[in-house]
């Protein structure tokens, strides 16, 4: 048997089976499960300046989210690249997966001379997210 609960607010949560047989009922001994509040995913640190002025095409580095603020479960770094601060349109939208100390991406073609361009990195996991 299975069964699926709606989100759990933190808290410990206790349990038994109980069966049913034309002659008797027994219960299980009492089990229980912790359900933690969640841990909130950290924002990628910046390895390179904010300001970078590497023509054709720069190399934008964020270090990887260290161990005591990482939640559980594998973590993806997105790196964004566009003209606006809205980050909208995305001119280049690259996901790296989380198997290393330093992450780094670099436009596979050049960028225009004289433009600014604005870049963000998103760390993501199945439950949460940290923008920088």
């Amino acid at each position: 048997m299975q069964l699926t609960l709606a989100a759990l607010t933190p808290g410990t949560y206790y349990w038994r089976v109980r069966t049913i047989s034309p002659s008797a009922v027994s219960l299980s001994t009492v089990s229980s499960f912790v359900v933690s509040s969640a841990v909130p995913l950290a924002i990628p640190q910046l390895y390179t300046k904010d300001d970078v002025t590497v023509y054709p095409r720069p190399q934008l580095t964020v270090n990887r989210i260290p161990g005591g603020t990482r939640p559980i479960g594998r973590i993806k770094y997105r790196f964004d690249v566009a003209l606006s601060t809205t980050m909208l349109p995305a001119l280049l939208t690259r996901s790296i997966d989380d198997d290393s100390a330093i992450f780094t991406i670099r436009p596979s073609d050049d960028l225009a001379l004289d433009t600014t361009y604005y870049w963000r990195v998103t760390a993501v996991n199945t439950l949460t997210s940290g923008e920088r």
